[in-house]
């Protein structure tokens, strides 16, 4: 190149040949707070790590409100799938509920959280 201006012409010739970018396949909307507080969490977590604790209640305090929806909600105790938004992004969940899980109840099948991770990633919400 002759000199600076040359090249950085050069430079803006070829990025401008690069074309759109690619889309993340999620998108972000008008951000809503969570219907708890986020101190409300310590209120949830016990200190003792081995104590049971509501993971429904703990999202609660993270994702926007009205946003979490579940995905074979009743289908399994122990794990949550679910989308939400978390500051308006798009988000996918798979949480252990540590909740204690009455003698009994039904478990979700090996297939739940690989079918659900499926549709999360192949999903396009944007």
């Amino acid at each position: 190149m002759p000199d600076d201006k040359t090249c950085l012409d050069t430079i803006k010739d070829l990025v401008d040949k690069l074309g759109p970018y690619q889309r993340t396949g999620f998108n972000r909307e008008h951000p809503v707070s969570p219907e708890h507080p986020e101190k409300h969490v310590y209120g949830i977590k016990p200190s003792d790590s081995a104590r049971p604790y509501s993971m429904e209640d703990l999202l609660k305090c993270v994702v926007d409100k009205g946003s979490l929806i579940q995905y074979k909600e009743r289908y399994g105790k122990t794990l949550i799938c679910a989308y939400a938004r978390i500051d308006g992004w798009a988000v996918g969940i798979v949480a252990n509920n540590r909740a204690v899980v009455p003698f009994g109840t039904r478990y979700a099948s090996g297939r739940t959280r690989p079918e659900w991770s499926e549709r999360c990633s192949t999903s396009s919400t944007g």
